[in-house]
């Protein structure tokens, strides 16, 4: 009413020290499980409560006043929050495929490289693929409805192709070059092993 009455609120409360803590309770509880957790950890597990609470502080006490607040709305955690999805996307085939063909541990130059050609990728489609398809004016029902279609013929041929393919590789052991049976993917797909 305040507010209606003489169009200025109340001044702005100062940050609350408890939502300042836990807000950065939250990003250490998130950094940490990124840090401290391996492939060994049970998963799903009480430990995986450990960033799922941190998350939760996150969202609930860090605002844009706050330091973890003012942290998340850089430009640069904005631009990977922006990609994000498309990162998620694109890293599985990416490394998947690298260890498909390879078939030894990943480097840090390999890994290093393999994550910025994710993020490279990741923006290229944030840009090009998801920015139009959120814009309802640039693109109608029926070019949703055919580009989605075109989607599920090519992912059909692939699925019928790849188990009948052999990719060579390099086998770093020594041992000449060797291939890979792309057939295993069906049986694995059908539980047959």
């Amino acid at each position: 009413q305040i507010k209606a009455a003489t169009g200025h609120g109340p001044p702005p409360s100062p940050p609350s020290i408890a939502c300042e803590l836990l807000s950065v309770l939250g990003l250490a509880l998130i950094v940490s499980a990124v840090l401290v957790f391996d492939s060994e950890m049970p998963n799903p597990s009480q430990w995986t409560l450990v960033p799922t609470l941190g998350s939760a502080l996150v969202i609930l006490c860090a605002e844009r006043t706050r330091l973890v607040g003012r942290l998340l709305s850089t430009r640069v955690a904005r631009g990977i929050g922006l990609v994000s999805y498309s990162a998620y996307l694109w890293h599985q085939p990416m490394f998947a495929f690298h260890r498909l063909h390879y078939m030894f541990p990943l480097g840090w130059h390999v890994y290093a490289l393999l994550v910025g050609l994710t993020l490279a990728l990741s923006a290229l489609t944030w840009r090009c693929v998801e920015n139009p398809f959120r814009n309802r004016k640039a693109l109608s029902t029926r070019t949703v409805c055919a580009v989605a279609l075109l989607g599920c013929v090519c992912i059909q041929l692939a699925g019928f192709c790849l188990p009948r393919l052999r990719v060579p590789r390099v086998d770093f052991a020594g041992m000449g070059n060797t291939d890979i049976d792309l057939r295993c993917f069906r049986h694995h797909s059908l539980g047959i092993y």
